[in-house]
């Protein structure tokens, strides 16, 4: 048990520095940008607000499929009109990624029984990976929700392996965290000058 514990914690702990350190990252060039680009940076992103259908989309289609574009790069996107409108795009980017994330889980699920997935279930390496994501299924739902492991590509995973639906979709919430935390982060950092 002692070794589990260590082997996870282990697990959140790089992937959460990671996180951090991918965050700090953003936030210089977000700063950078800001400092040395003509003009103001919410009024440069002003014609990508009056596309948000589109801007929504992109994201909802990235959180489905592995996540390419970090979500921390939206909330930015959203800054510009007041603390109240900049929450209302953060809480619909959590629910489009939740929402994401359920859809990719299905989708794993759906090509559970394909005959690709038949042929890959019979490979050891998926065998022995499928032992180790049954030993810490939740707990990688959980970081991966968490931290920049990509969340798309755990849902998928937790549908193809046949995870439980409902400890998924329990795990997969603390998605909501992550985007309360770093979007308010954000939203404080936009108003540092220098």
């Amino acid at each position: 048990m002692k070794v589990r514990r260590k082997e996870i914690f282990k697990l959140f702990a790089s992937n959460l520095l990671k996180g951090l350190i991918g965050f700090l990252l953003l936030a210089v060039v977000f700063l950078i940008v800001k400092k040395f680009l003509p003009g103001d940076m919410v009024e440069t992103l002003e014609p990508l607000r009056e596309q948000k259908v589109l801007v929504y989309s992109i994201f909802f289609v990235s959180e489905i499929f592995v996540g390419l574009i970090p979500p921390e790069v939206f909330m930015i996107w959203g800054l510009g009109e007041g603390a109240l409108a900049y929450i209302q795009v953060v809480a619909i980017l959590a629910v489009l990624s939740y929402l994401g994330g359920i859809i990719a889980f299905y989708l794993g699920r759906l090509l559970f029984n394909s005959g690709f997935m038949n042929k890959v279930k019979s490979i050891k390496t998926f065998n022995d990976y499928l032992v180790y994501y049954r030993k810490y299924g939740g707990i990688l739902i959980f970081i991966s929700a968490v931290t920049p492991l990509p969340f798309a590509l755990f849902s998928f995973i937790s549908g193809t392996f046949n995870y439980t639906f409902k400890k998924y979709i329990s795990f997969a919430a603390f998605r909501f965290i992550r985007f309360a935390f770093y979007g308010y982060l954000i939203w404080k950092g936009s108003s540092i000058t220098f």
